[in-house]
């Protein structure tokens, strides 16, 4: 039903064919069949086979694939089950991840189904929540969940905590008024939504949508789309097509010169095979996947829960991080900020003991449990040293006038005493007295302007402000009272979140404030936190904006308030047009479609929703900020760890490709043996184990010291600085093995002796690889005790393919003292030029 909240409630009763009596059960149950059942519709979930399945949906793994079966055609059975193992084994390591996450969180995906109280056939009846239907009269109170979407009938006292649908950090009060149709769902008092609950009073309400036709229904249709890939899932795409591209021209070149050398078909097509396989760096899509699972396992001991593994590293390419407020910014609880007393603002310590009595006799809470506003005044008489338990059994409450939106009050009388609370004019408004110090004594009209003026003052500040009052007879108990003084609340920042956002500052990623919380609280915390908070920009703002208007607006401020959840979609779709790696945080239902379409969705753990929860994809174990920060450093961590392996991998691929091209060309113009430098299974072997031991190792280094520094942009893998050191470093070691090859070539070595040497080679040079890939980052080989494990397996297992009946498989042969003389030669001439570019010329690239 369109627009509900601004008809008068009879005149929504008599549109939905209703009234006071509610339906009869025969009416309920043709609704129910025409219309469906009151319930969200569920996505089915995302079987073991998908998950499987989708591990292998990129271009770099398809390559793979066709490298394995034209292995196979052509019969080379050793390489095709080496590529198709590692096609597997990458599948395998990241189906593990994924499905034990889906699995952690398949509890918070199940709908719990409840009952609620229903009138039909004239008598109240408790029915299951899927059963209801519009028109359906509900009777809801403190405690229960909202079951739909509902205009209310009649409310006493009613108060909903709407959080998780409009971001509203304190309760909402509720009434049977009219509001006009143009009035935005954060306030619209006379509506209940289906998700939300009821935290104080009583109401009655008539339904007004049910599942898919309430405004929780509209979101999760928004929810039921894919996900965006990440920056990495982009570049290697993109990079596999490059490098399909590459490979294709090559294997091109090196057929029609093989062929012309009178090779035959059959050989020219093998060495072509051989540039191909050298190019392919078969072992990045699983040290990719093994890389993610151990930052998986790093992220959950800082209490972060990954359930889509290629998110891992999108939060180390992270620009932006939308965040909400509520929980996450701030305690999501309210806490006595300041008070007024004796003419005064001051601290709690240095408060009127009588207004803290006031304030804990008239709350029904306890520290744990109860009303937000109420915890908060039972926790302040706390703080100044009364005696919780001893002041409730000397004021034991024997009569009270309950709250009421008309009176914006409450009293409560006691043992011949009165207390009363509430909204400072009204309470203001009953007072004759003041208490001033130890004194009672008649308020001037200067101290009650003096009062209000304080009101105004606290309200700036954002701070929720409540007037206590109190008389020693409870004769007339809310006439002529002694004003006792003022106390202002706020759910203020967590300690931890101004340095966690002055870290995010100092590493480039821009904080951006979006809520459904009222502007001034909104600026009063982003003020606390160092966020840039010149201008706060509201929801009615941006609807009114241009499309210019409106980018202008997303990129240059970043604190929106009052925001809905369209609102927000927009504005984290318009920061990922503009270029930005979006990172979204959220608990509530109204933060799924944002969630969603984030490059990263960041769910909250404990107060997130299962909407909010299956739209993630991550979940922030503790609600707090500040673990996000740690787990982008982490991510940042990794996607530099992404970085290093891809060079180096590149750079051992770029100078096998050089070396194998190299050996080709000038075998077309010089009278020496046709020999070719590397055989295809020798290029497996270093590009799989030689290259993937050290590879992995790359990806466990630790974070450099600076990483939450760098305000450079991290969309890219390759930079134009790695771009250049790849170049050099490949063309230098893929030169260095040519000259070596010639060399060989020209003493009249057999062919197997010149492929052992360019072989045995290509593994040594790899340190000088693995070095140079570390100086980028200001690290250095030997600081990585796993890295320096892997180059020793890996020269172990060249010795084992060297010197054991494997060299058979291989077509190595044992080298003597003389070759590994001229292998070392080659190392060091090769790593001190290397060192030498490093300090020269790369500082000014």
């Amino acid at each position: 039903m369109d627009s509900y909240w601004s008809l008068p409630s009879d005149e929504v009763m008599s549109a939905l064919s209703t009234g006071v009596g509610g339906l009869s059960e025969s009416e309920a149950q043709q609704r129910l069949q025409k219309y469906g059942k009151n319930e969200l519709r569920k996505k089915d979930g995302t079987s073991a086979l998908k998950i499987f399945a989708s591990q292998f949906k990129n271009l770099f793994i398809a390559i793979l694939l066709a490298a394995a079966a034209i292995s196979f055609l052509f019969g080379e059975h050793i390489d095709g089950i080496v590529i198709s193992s590692v096609i597997v084994f990458n599948g395998i390591v990241g189906f593990v991840q994924e499905y034990k996450a889906e699995k952690s969180l398949e509890a918070l995906k199940k709908l719990t189904n409840f009952r609620t109280t229903v009138m039909r056939d004239g008598k109240k009846k408790e029915v299951d929540v899927d059963t209801l239907v519009s028109g359906d009269m509900v009777f809801l109170e403190a405690g229960d969940r909202v079951p739909a979407d509902c205009r209310i009938i009649k409310a006493d006292n009613a108060e909903t905590n709407e959080s998780s649908m409009t971001g509203e950090s304190t309760p909402v009060s509720k009434n049977a008024g009219m509001l006009d149709a143009g009035v935005p769902l954060a306030d619209r008092s006379n509506s209940l939504l289906a998700g939300t609950s009821m935290v104080r009073g009583i109401c009655t309400a008539v339904v007004v949508g049910t599942g898919m036709q309430t405004e929780l229904g509209k979101i999760a249709k928004t929810v039921d789309v894919s996900s965006p890939p990440t920056p990495l899932q982009k570049y290697l795409d993109s990079f596999g097509k490059k490098v399909a591209l590459a490979v294709g021209a090559a294997v091109a070149v090196i057929f029609v010169i093989n062929f012309f050398l009178s090779i035959g078909i059959i050989q020219s097509f093998f060495v072509a095979t051989s540039l191909a396989i050298a190019a392919v760096p078969e072992g990045l899509p699983a040290i990719v996947t093994v890389t993610a699972a151990l930052g998986v396992k790093t992220m959950a001991s800082r209490k972060t829960l990954v359930r889509r593994l290629s998110a891992v590293e999108s939060l180390g390419s992270t620009t932006v991080i939308a965040t909400d407020k509520t929980g996450t910014l701030t305690e999501n609880a309210m806490h006595v900020q300041k008070v007024w007393s004796s003419g005064k603002l001051t601290s709690i310590n240095s408060g009127d003991e009588m207004l803290f009595r006031v304030g804990l006799i008239c709350s029904e809470a306890d520290l744990e449990r109860g009303d937000p506003t109420e915890r908060a005044l039972v926790a302040a008489a706390r703080d100044y040293g009364l005696d919780i338990s001893k002041e409730r059994q000397s004021f034991p409450i024997t009569h009270e006038i309950p709250f009421d939106s008309e009176r914006r009050m409450m009293t409560v009388v006691s043992n011949g005493h009165s207390f009363v609370k509430g909204a400072p004019d009204a309470v203001l408004s009953l007072c004759t007295r003041i208490k001033d110090g130890n004194q009672v004594r008649e308020m001037t009209i200067s101290e009650r302007n003096q009062i209000l003026s304080a009101v105004d003052d606290m309200a700036a500040d954002a701070l929720r402000v409540l007037c206590f009052a109190y008389k020693d007879d409870d004769e007339n108990p809310e006439k002529d009272l002694v004003f006792a003084g003022l106390q202002g609340m706020l759910d203020p920042p967590r300690p931890e979140i101004k340095n966690a956002i002055a870290e995010c500052n100092s590493a480039g990623i821009r904080v951006v404030m979006i809520t459904g919380d009222h502007a001034l609280t909104a600026k009063a915390i982003a003020d606390q936190v160092g966020m840039k908070a010149e201008e706060i920009v509201t929801g009615k703002e941006l609807d009114v904006m241009d499309e210019k208007m409106f980018e202008e607006t997303v990129r240059t401020h970043d604190v929106f308030a009052r925001i809905d959840p369209s609102h927000k979609l927009k504005i984290v779709k318009k920061l990922r047009e503009m270029g930005e790696v979006v990172a979204v945080t959220g608990d509530g239902v109204n933060d799924a479609p944002a969630l969603k379409n984030a490059d990263i969705g960041i769910a909250m753990g404990i107060r997130g929703t299962d909407v909010a929860k299956e739209a993630s994809d991550m979940v922030i174990q503790d609600d707090n900020f500040a673990t996000i920060v740690s787990a982008t450093e982490e991510g940042r961590r990794i996607f530099d760890n992404i970085q290093k392996f891809v060079s180096y991998m590149v750079s051992t691929n770029l100078g096998e490709v050089l070396v194998v091209l190299f050996a080709s060309i000038s075998l077309l113009f010089l009278p020496l043996q046709t020999v070719i430098p590397l055989t295809a299974v020798q290029l497996l072997w270093v590009n799989l184990l030689s290259d993937g031991f050290p590879a992995l190792a790359l990806g466990m280094d630790k974070a450099r010291n600076d990483i939450m520094s760098v305000k450079k942009r991290r969309d890219k893998i390759l930079d134009r600085k790695m771009i250049y050191m790849i170049v050099q470093v490949g063309a230098m070691i893929g030169t260095g093995l040519f000259a070596m090859f010639l060399y060989l070539l020209m003493q009249g070595r057999p062919p197997a002796e010149i492929q052992t040497m360019i072989f045995t080679g290509m593994v040594l040079l790899e340190v000088v690889i693995l070095q140079s890939v570390e100086m980028q980052y200001k690290q250095s080989i030997w600081t990585n005790k796993y890295l320096l494990l892997a180059i020793g397996v890996s020269l172990l297992l060249q010795l084992v393919v060297i010197y054991t009946p494997l060299n058979v498989a291989f077509g190595t042969v044992p080298l003597g003292i003389n070759d590994w003389m001229l292998l070392a030669g080659l190392l060091a001439g090769t790593g001190v030029i290397n060192y030498l570019i490093a300090k020269t010329i790369w500082k000014i690239v």
